[in-house]
Protein backbone atom coordinates (compact mmCIF):
# COMPACT_ATOMS: atom_id res chain seq x y z
CA UNK A 1 0.00 0.00 0.00
CA UNK A 2 1.31 3.31 -1.07
CA UNK A 3 2.36 5.45 2.10
CA UNK A 4 -0.13 8.15 3.11
CA UNK A 5 0.48 11.54 2.43
CA UNK A 6 -1.54 15.09 2.96
CA UNK A 7 -3.45 16.16 0.62
CA UNK A 8 -5.43 19.92 0.94
CA UNK A 9 -7.69 19.86 -2.36
CA UNK A 10 -8.40 24.04 -1.51
CA UNK A 11 -5.58 26.32 -2.61
CA UNK A 12 -7.05 28.80 -0.06
CA UNK A 13 -5.49 26.41 2.87
CA UNK A 14 -2.20 25.49 3.10
CA UNK A 15 -0.78 22.30 5.74
CA UNK A 16 -0.10 22.68 9.11
CA UNK A 17 3.64 22.70 9.70
CA UNK A 18 5.14 19.95 11.22
CA UNK A 19 8.56 19.39 12.63
CA UNK A 20 8.91 15.67 12.08
CA UNK A 21 11.64 14.36 9.53
CA UNK A 22 9.80 13.55 6.02
CA UNK A 23 11.25 10.30 6.45
CA UNK A 24 10.31 9.56 9.78
CA UNK A 25 6.93 10.89 9.04
CA UNK A 26 6.26 8.50 5.92
CA UNK A 27 7.78 5.62 7.11
CA UNK A 28 5.05 5.80 10.55
CA UNK A 29 2.32 6.76 7.90
CA UNK A 30 3.12 2.77 6.06
CA UNK A 31 3.57 1.76 9.24
CA UNK A 32 0.08 3.10 10.58
CA UNK A 33 -1.64 2.66 7.00
CA UNK A 34 -4.46 -0.13 6.12
CA UNK A 35 -7.29 -1.95 7.58
CA UNK A 36 -7.13 -4.27 10.51
CA UNK A 37 -6.55 -8.03 10.15
CA UNK A 38 -9.59 -10.35 10.59
CA UNK A 39 -12.60 -12.24 9.09
CA UNK A 40 -15.12 -9.27 7.29
CA UNK A 41 -18.33 -9.92 8.94
CA UNK A 42 -20.21 -7.51 7.51
CA UNK A 43 -20.62 -6.31 3.69
CA UNK A 44 -21.88 -2.97 2.76
CA UNK A 45 -22.26 -0.97 0.42
CA UNK A 46 -21.22 2.55 0.67
CA UNK A 47 -18.59 3.58 4.03
CA UNK A 48 -19.48 7.92 4.19
CA UNK A 49 -16.57 9.87 5.52
CA UNK A 50 -17.30 12.66 6.96
CA UNK A 51 -14.74 13.62 9.56
CA UNK A 52 -13.81 17.61 10.54
CA UNK A 53 -15.01 20.28 12.74
CA UNK A 54 -18.58 21.15 13.43
CA UNK A 55 -19.17 24.34 10.42
CA UNK A 56 -17.19 20.72 7.97
CA UNK A 57 -19.66 18.11 9.09
CA UNK A 58 -22.44 20.57 8.61
CA UNK A 59 -21.64 21.22 5.51
CA UNK A 60 -22.30 17.95 4.73
CA UNK A 61 -25.65 17.24 5.74
CA UNK A 62 -27.42 17.57 2.71
CA UNK A 63 -24.97 15.32 0.57
CA UNK A 64 -25.00 12.54 3.28
CA UNK A 65 -29.01 12.50 3.39
CA UNK A 66 -28.86 12.52 -0.39
CA UNK A 67 -26.56 9.46 -0.45
CA UNK A 68 -28.24 7.57 2.40
CA UNK A 69 -31.43 8.08 0.88
CA UNK A 70 -29.98 6.63 -2.45
CA UNK A 71 -28.70 3.75 -1.00
CA UNK A 72 -31.09 3.17 2.18
CA UNK A 73 -30.38 3.78 5.48
CA UNK A 74 -29.44 0.11 5.85
CA UNK A 75 -26.60 -0.20 3.38
CA UNK A 76 -24.48 2.80 4.89
CA UNK A 77 -22.40 3.66 7.49
CA UNK A 78 -20.94 6.97 8.33
CA UNK A 79 -17.50 7.91 9.50
CA UNK A 80 -18.17 11.13 11.93
CA UNK A 81 -16.62 12.98 14.34
CA UNK A 82 -17.56 11.53 18.39
CA UNK A 83 -18.25 15.05 19.11
CA UNK A 84 -21.32 15.15 16.97
CA UNK A 85 -22.57 11.93 17.49
CA UNK A 86 -26.06 13.76 18.72
CA UNK A 87 -26.22 15.45 15.45
CA UNK A 88 -25.99 11.94 13.78
CA UNK A 89 -28.30 10.27 15.77
CA UNK A 90 -31.06 13.11 14.90
CA UNK A 91 -30.55 13.73 11.76
CA UNK A 92 -29.73 9.84 10.62
CA UNK A 93 -31.22 7.69 13.57
CA UNK A 94 -31.46 3.95 10.92
CA UNK A 95 -27.81 5.06 10.06
CA UNK A 96 -25.31 3.22 11.34
CA UNK A 97 -22.21 4.93 12.80
CA UNK A 98 -18.63 4.87 13.61
CA UNK A 99 -17.45 7.62 16.05
CA UNK A 100 -13.46 8.89 15.55
CA UNK A 101 -11.42 11.29 16.71
CA UNK A 102 -12.26 14.41 14.69
CA UNK A 103 -8.33 15.26 14.45
CA UNK A 104 -5.32 13.99 15.27
CA UNK A 105 -1.76 16.28 14.56
CA UNK A 106 0.54 14.57 16.37
CA UNK A 107 1.91 11.02 15.37
CA UNK A 108 3.19 9.42 18.93
CA UNK A 109 0.65 11.59 21.28
CA UNK A 110 -2.65 11.27 18.86
CA UNK A 111 -1.91 9.21 15.81
CA UNK A 112 -0.57 6.21 17.33
CA UNK A 113 -3.24 6.18 20.05
CA UNK A 114 -5.84 6.78 17.63
CA UNK A 115 -4.52 3.68 15.57
CA UNK A 116 -4.57 1.27 18.35
CA UNK A 117 -7.79 2.69 19.57
CA UNK A 118 -9.82 3.50 16.39
CA UNK A 119 -8.61 1.14 13.67
CA UNK A 120 -10.36 -1.76 15.26
CA UNK A 121 -13.61 -0.38 14.35
CA UNK A 122 -13.59 -0.99 11.40
CA UNK A 123 -12.44 -4.38 11.13
CA UNK A 124 -15.92 -6.45 10.68
CA UNK A 125 -16.84 -4.15 7.87
CA UNK A 126 -16.06 -4.57 4.12
CA UNK A 127 -17.70 -1.82 1.69
CA UNK A 128 -18.15 -1.38 -1.99
CA UNK A 129 -18.16 2.27 -1.76
CA UNK A 130 -15.44 4.59 0.44
CA UNK A 131 -16.86 7.97 -0.73
CA UNK A 132 -14.78 11.02 1.08
CA UNK A 133 -16.69 14.19 1.91
CA UNK A 134 -13.61 15.19 3.83
CA UNK A 135 -11.43 17.18 1.02
CA UNK A 136 -8.82 18.32 3.42
CA UNK A 137 -6.84 15.96 4.45
CA UNK A 138 -4.00 15.72 6.85
CA UNK A 139 -2.20 12.60 7.12
CA UNK A 140 -4.47 11.16 9.99
CA UNK A 141 -7.51 11.45 7.74
CA UNK A 142 -5.43 9.67 4.90
CA UNK A 143 -4.40 7.31 7.47
CA UNK A 144 -8.15 6.85 8.68
CA UNK A 145 -9.54 6.24 5.07
CA UNK A 146 -7.06 3.72 4.88
CA UNK A 147 -8.42 1.79 7.52
CA UNK A 148 -11.58 1.29 5.58
CA UNK A 149 -11.57 -1.97 3.57
CA UNK A 150 -13.36 -1.06 -0.23
CA UNK A 151 -13.77 -1.92 -3.67
CA UNK A 152 -14.06 1.39 -4.90
CA UNK A 153 -13.03 4.82 -3.35
CA UNK A 154 -14.47 8.13 -4.19
CA UNK A 155 -12.70 11.36 -2.97
CA UNK A 156 -11.81 14.59 -4.54
CA UNK A 157 -8.14 15.70 -5.27
CA UNK A 158 -6.78 19.22 -5.96
CA UNK A 159 -7.14 18.82 -9.71
CA UNK A 160 -10.61 17.37 -9.28
CA UNK A 161 -11.87 20.45 -6.56
CA UNK A 162 -14.04 23.10 -7.84
CA UNK A 163 -12.13 26.26 -6.24
CA UNK A 164 -14.11 29.27 -7.86
CA UNK A 165 -17.73 29.36 -5.45
CA UNK A 166 -20.58 29.92 -7.83
CA UNK A 167 -24.60 29.80 -7.44
CA UNK A 168 -24.43 31.28 -3.72
CA UNK A 169 -22.43 28.04 -2.74
CA UNK A 170 -19.39 28.04 -1.08
CA UNK A 171 -16.26 25.81 -2.73
CA UNK A 172 -16.56 23.10 0.04
CA UNK A 173 -20.52 22.45 -0.76
CA UNK A 174 -19.45 22.48 -4.55
CA UNK A 175 -17.43 19.49 -3.94
CA UNK A 176 -19.81 18.15 -1.86
CA UNK A 177 -21.68 18.61 -5.32
CA UNK A 178 -19.41 17.22 -7.13
CA UNK A 179 -19.21 13.64 -5.11
CA UNK A 180 -22.53 13.42 -5.02
CA UNK A 181 -22.82 13.90 -8.69
CA UNK A 182 -20.07 11.04 -9.30
CA UNK A 183 -21.59 8.25 -7.23
CA UNK A 184 -25.00 8.94 -8.38
CA UNK A 185 -24.13 9.45 -12.02
CA UNK A 186 -26.44 11.66 -12.24
CA UNK A 187 -27.21 15.41 -12.04
CA UNK A 188 -27.96 16.71 -8.06
CA UNK A 189 -29.98 19.96 -7.60
CA UNK A 190 -28.72 22.68 -5.59
CA UNK A 191 -31.46 21.45 -2.61
CA UNK A 192 -30.43 18.28 -2.44
CA UNK A 193 -27.44 19.44 -1.53
CA UNK A 194 -28.15 22.31 0.57
CA UNK A 195 -27.23 21.65 4.42
CA UNK A 196 -30.18 21.58 6.85
CA UNK A 197 -31.92 19.92 10.04
CA UNK A 198 -34.75 17.46 9.85
CA UNK A 199 -34.59 17.19 13.52
CA UNK A 200 -34.74 20.62 14.98
CA UNK A 201 -37.42 23.13 14.61
CA UNK A 202 -36.50 26.33 14.99
CA UNK A 203 -37.91 28.98 16.53
CA UNK A 204 -37.98 32.94 17.17
CA UNK A 205 -37.26 34.22 20.99
CA UNK A 206 -37.01 37.53 19.68
CA UNK A 207 -33.30 37.83 20.69
CA UNK A 208 -29.95 38.96 18.97
CA UNK A 209 -26.98 36.19 18.99
CA UNK A 210 -23.74 37.55 18.55
CA UNK A 211 -21.43 34.47 17.93
CA UNK A 212 -18.21 36.72 17.21
CA UNK A 213 -15.14 33.85 17.69
CA UNK A 214 -14.14 31.11 15.77
CA UNK A 215 -11.81 28.04 16.54
CA UNK A 216 -9.62 30.02 14.22
CA UNK A 217 -8.47 32.93 16.02
CA UNK A 218 -7.90 34.42 12.37
CA UNK A 219 -11.73 33.99 11.79
CA UNK A 220 -12.75 36.06 14.54
CA UNK A 221 -14.86 39.14 14.92
CA UNK A 222 -12.77 42.15 16.04
CA UNK A 223 -14.09 43.85 19.41
CA UNK A 224 -14.23 47.09 17.75
CA UNK A 225 -16.04 46.00 14.94
CA UNK A 226 -18.96 43.95 16.49
CA UNK A 227 -19.89 46.85 19.12
CA UNK A 228 -19.43 49.57 16.07
CA UNK A 229 -22.32 46.80 14.31
CA UNK A 230 -24.39 46.71 17.42
CA UNK A 231 -24.01 50.44 18.15
CA UNK A 232 -25.69 51.84 14.86
CA UNK A 233 -28.49 48.76 15.32
CA UNK A 234 -29.40 49.48 18.20
CA UNK A 235 -30.35 52.59 16.31
CA UNK A 236 -32.96 50.48 15.04
CA UNK A 237 -34.01 47.66 17.50
CA UNK A 238 -34.52 47.60 21.40
CA UNK A 239 -33.99 43.57 21.37
CA UNK A 240 -31.94 41.61 23.57
CA UNK A 241 -27.99 41.04 22.71
CA UNK A 242 -26.96 38.16 23.66
CA UNK A 243 -23.08 36.76 23.52
CA UNK A 244 -22.92 32.98 22.97
CA UNK A 245 -19.63 30.97 22.82
CA UNK A 246 -18.75 27.75 24.71
CA UNK A 247 -17.95 27.62 27.92
CA UNK A 248 -14.13 27.56 27.54
CA UNK A 249 -14.67 30.94 25.80
CA UNK A 250 -16.27 33.06 28.79
CA UNK A 251 -13.67 35.10 29.35
CA UNK A 252 -12.84 36.12 25.77
CA UNK A 253 -16.57 36.69 25.56
CA UNK A 254 -17.07 38.60 28.64
CA UNK A 255 -14.55 41.02 27.12
CA UNK A 256 -17.27 41.73 24.37
CA UNK A 257 -20.05 42.16 26.31
CA UNK A 258 -18.12 44.78 28.54
CA UNK A 259 -17.07 46.61 25.66
CA UNK A 260 -20.63 46.84 24.15
CA UNK A 261 -21.88 47.59 27.42
CA UNK A 262 -19.48 50.49 28.03
CA UNK A 263 -20.03 51.35 24.61
CA UNK A 264 -23.52 52.30 26.17
CA UNK A 265 -26.10 49.25 24.88
CA UNK A 266 -27.91 47.89 27.40
CA UNK A 267 -29.90 44.49 27.76
CA UNK A 268 -26.49 42.93 26.89
CA UNK A 269 -25.83 39.51 28.50
CA UNK A 270 -23.09 36.59 27.66
CA UNK A 271 -24.77 32.85 27.61
CA UNK A 272 -22.75 29.94 27.42
CA UNK A 273 -24.50 26.74 25.97
CA UNK A 274 -22.50 23.19 26.92
CA UNK A 275 -22.28 21.06 24.26
CA UNK A 276 -23.54 20.32 20.98
CA UNK A 277 -26.89 20.08 21.95
CA UNK A 278 -26.90 23.13 23.86
CA UNK A 279 -25.13 25.25 20.67
CA UNK A 280 -27.87 23.72 18.36
CA UNK A 281 -30.81 24.65 20.87
CA UNK A 282 -29.28 28.07 21.33
CA UNK A 283 -29.55 28.74 18.07
CA UNK A 284 -32.70 27.51 16.93
CA UNK A 285 -34.16 29.61 19.52
CA UNK A 286 -32.54 32.84 18.05
CA UNK A 287 -34.13 35.87 16.57
CA UNK A 288 -31.29 36.87 14.22
CA UNK A 289 -27.50 35.87 14.43
CA UNK A 290 -24.27 38.29 13.82
CA UNK A 291 -21.29 35.47 13.78
CA UNK A 292 -18.08 35.01 12.55
CA UNK A 293 -16.81 32.65 10.01
CA UNK A 294 -17.56 29.97 12.46
CA UNK A 295 -19.66 26.40 12.95
CA UNK A 296 -21.87 28.86 14.81
CA UNK A 297 -22.29 30.56 11.32
CA UNK A 298 -22.89 27.15 9.21
CA UNK A 299 -25.58 25.76 11.88
CA UNK A 300 -27.51 29.43 11.83
CA UNK A 301 -27.67 29.08 7.88
CA UNK A 302 -28.56 24.94 7.96
CA UNK A 303 -31.55 26.18 10.20
CA UNK A 304 -32.32 28.93 7.82
CA UNK A 305 -31.95 31.95 11.01
CA UNK A 306 -31.49 35.45 9.50
CA UNK A 307 -27.69 35.42 9.51
CA UNK A 308 -25.29 38.00 9.33
CA UNK A 309 -21.94 36.55 8.41
CA UNK A 310 -18.80 39.19 8.89
CA UNK A 311 -15.40 37.29 7.72
CA UNK A 312 -11.90 38.00 6.71
CA UNK A 313 -10.69 38.16 2.68
CA UNK A 314 -8.25 35.01 2.67
CA UNK A 315 -10.39 32.31 2.86
CA UNK A 316 -13.70 34.09 1.16
CA UNK A 317 -15.47 31.46 -0.67
CA UNK A 318 -13.71 28.48 1.10
CA UNK A 319 -16.10 27.39 3.56
CA UNK A 320 -18.08 30.48 3.53
CA UNK A 321 -20.50 32.42 2.72
CA UNK A 322 -23.25 29.90 1.51
CA UNK A 323 -27.39 30.08 1.32
CA UNK A 324 -30.23 28.65 1.94
CA UNK A 325 -32.43 31.80 1.14
CA UNK A 326 -31.87 35.37 1.48
CA UNK A 327 -32.03 35.55 4.67
CA UNK A 328 -28.65 34.73 5.25
CA UNK A 329 -26.02 37.81 4.36
CA UNK A 330 -22.35 38.31 4.45
CA UNK A 331 -19.94 40.77 4.20
CA UNK A 332 -15.98 41.04 4.47
CA UNK A 333 -14.81 43.35 6.92
CA UNK A 334 -13.57 46.10 5.07
CA UNK A 335 -17.36 46.99 3.98
CA UNK A 336 -18.59 50.37 5.78
CA UNK A 337 -20.20 48.54 9.21
CA UNK A 338 -23.60 50.79 9.00
CA UNK A 339 -23.96 48.42 5.50
CA UNK A 340 -23.98 45.30 8.07
CA UNK A 341 -25.47 46.96 11.33
CA UNK A 342 -28.20 47.55 8.33
CA UNK A 343 -28.57 44.32 7.35
CA UNK A 344 -29.48 42.72 10.79
CA UNK A 345 -33.59 42.62 11.16
CA UNK A 346 -34.67 44.93 13.66
CA UNK A 347 -36.54 42.01 15.85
Amino acid sequence: MQNPRPVYCSPLLRPTPTTIPPGLREWLGGFLAGPPRGPRLRHNRVCLFALGRIGDFILTLGALRLLIREFGPDNCVLVVPAGLVPIVRGEFPSTRYIPLLHDASGLVKEMLPAWWRERPKFSPDHFEYRICLSHQRGLYYELALSWIDAEKDVRLLPETYPTVPTEGLSTELLAHWRVAETVLRRKVSREEILPRFDSITPANDGRLLVYPLSLDPSRSISIGHVTEVLQQWRRRSAAPIVFGAGPPEQFELERYANAARQAGLDNVTVELPAGIGGLLAHLARAGAVLAADSGAAHIAAALDKPLVLLMDTPIYGYANPWQRSTRQQAFLNTVPLGAVAAALPAL
